[in-house]
């Protein structure tokens, strides 16, 4: 990527190329991804005959339905247009992630310059973690690009400081601010930019502060009246203090070497898994193009200021979550500020493109591309636990009777499994569903027990040793695993 401001066709081929390869690996192995438990609590009130039902099932069901407003509209008219099965409702975060790649390149090239936008772009195509959210059913998707209209307004209106501008930037964080709860945390992020930019020029700052604290007193209200309690809703799946090491797996999770925080390195051929070297190299260059870009700030202003929002894109919500999490409530989930991870492409492609000679400059952006792709690919699909498959499995048997351990993601079970509600029983003890499997199978009934994120497996065989029991281990990145139980 030479000098590309005087070649707009040659940016344009770029940019396509970018496209169709970031398309290209979201839409790969999407077929064999089943339903996540959130995305069941969506999918399971499509069929409502009118919005109002349908939001009615989403506000009694999902911890932030409330909150989520326009992804559970545009879910809804979605599946009207497209059907309401899982493959055609996943094409719309698709369908956002698309819409989100040229935001992308626009920002970068604002805030750096053509070339590193063009990095940036091309780094985003291969993001693992920016991947895996396009193909689910949530309003991760939406969120980015609502962040991103957001950020790109921001700095039009900067620019071109006109009440218009500033108006379009108002609008678009009135519809960000409903589309997740946490998303007034980057609001902070750009009240503090905003200060840094206009100085001791405090009309613009306060003007804006009192408009967006209007905004975040109106989603005060919106809970109060539903009798919303963001902070038990949180601690639904989490009620553990964060630790350092979750603090700098994130981090890691951000800079795009791995899509999860657990550790890949497992499920890769070989066990070859290169995400701590992309984590390493990632903060390498990042800090010392930022280095480079303090050194220079007399010289180049825009490349410093560049740095300074983007460091503060990343920094701010992260640090914000994890503080909140001690003085408040335990929060500290990557996805709610999933925005952040943006920060990253935008900082990496700024310090690759400032690298000379030019050969090191691409002989560089090209290793971050291969290893992230390969990061991507070389993982074993599909990402979710693989309930299709043992669905498939179930429908063998006559009418069995399926045993559901209900610790977590009981949900994609009971969506996946086409049978009468009545043969598929949730258990909320281990105990139980080992007494319940032995006493169906010993009356004659063929049981499926099934298993996620759970490790007391050897203590089930050894519960039911007078039934036969054929052991079944289904893909995902935590898999799943299941029993076949008849009686002797």
């Amino acid at each position: 990527m030479s000098e590309l401001t005087d070649k707009p066709d040659k940016t344009l081929l770029y940019i396509n190329i970018a496209i169709v390869l970031a398309m290209s690996l979201r839409i790969h192995g999407i077929q064999y991804e089943s339903a996540w438990g959130d995305e069941v609590v969506t999918l399971q009130y499509l069929p409502a005959t009118d919005f109002k039902t349908f939001m009615d099932g989403i506000w009694t069901s999902d911890p932030h339905g409330p909150l989520t407003p326009v992804f559970h509209g545009l879910a809804y008219a979605w599946s009207k247009l497209a059907g309401g099965t899982l493959l055609p409702m996943r094409m719309l975060p698709l369908l956002l992630s698309f819409a989100a790649l040229p935001l992308i390149y626009l920002v970068g090239k604002k805030l750096f310059g053509t070339r590193a936008g063009l990095i940036a772009l091309y780094l985003t195509a291969v993001n693992p973690l920016l991947i895996y959210y396009s193909q689910e059913l949530r309003f991760y998707a939406l969120v980015i690009l609502c962040a991103l209209l957001s950020l790109l307004s921001l700095l039009h209106a900067l620019e071109k400081n006109s009440k218009g501008a500033w108006i379009l930037h108002c609008c678009a964080n009135a519809l960000f601010i409903s589309t997740h709860a946490f998303t007034p945390i980057l609001f902070g992020v750009e009240g503090l930019y905003l200060l840094y930019k206009k100085g001791r020029n405090l009309r613009a700052p306060i003007l804006w502060g009192a408009f967006h604290l209007l905004l975040v007193a109106g989603l005060g209200l919106r809970m109060a009246l539903r009798d919303y309690d963001l902070g038990t809703q949180s601690l639904v799946f989490n009620d553990a203090l964060p630790t350092w090491r979750e603090f700098g797996n994130t981090i890691l999770v951000f800079t795009g070497a791995r899509f999860a925080r657990e550790d890949p390195v497992q499920w890769m051929p070989g066990g070859l898994s290169f995400d701590r070297i992309i984590g390493v190299l990632a903060l390498l260059i990042v800090g010392l193009g930022a280095f480079q870009a303090h050194r220079k700030r007399k010289e180049n202003p825009k490349i410093r200021d560049g740095y300074v929002l983007g460091v503060l894109w990343l920094v701010f919500p992260l640090v914000f979550l994890y503080a909140v999490s001690f003085i408040w409530r335990p929060v500290f989930y990557y996805r709610y500020i999933l925005y952040a991870a943006l920060a990253f492409p935008w900082l990496l492609g700024a310090a690759l493109a400032t690298i000379h000679p030019k050969g090191l400059r691409i002989g560089a952006t090209v290793l971050f591309l291969t290893l992230m792709t390969y990061q991507t690919l070389a993982l074993p699909r599909p990402f979710r636990a693989d309930y299709q498959t043992l669905a498939h499995h179930i429908a063998q048997d006559l009418a069995p009777i399926v045993l559901v351990l209900k610790e977590f993601n009981h949900q994609g079970a009971t969506y996946a499994i086409d049978l009468p509600d009545e043969n598929i029983i949730l258990h909320h003890g281990f105990g139980e569903l080992c007494d319940e499997a032995r006493t169906r199978a010993k009356a004659g009934e063929t049981v499926w027990v099934v298993f996620y994120r759970w490790i007391k497996l050897d203590e089930f065989q050894n519960a039911i040793t007078d039934c036969t029991t054929t052991r079944h281990d289904y893909a995902g990145m935590p898999g799943l695993n299941a029993y076949r139980v008849v009686g002797d």
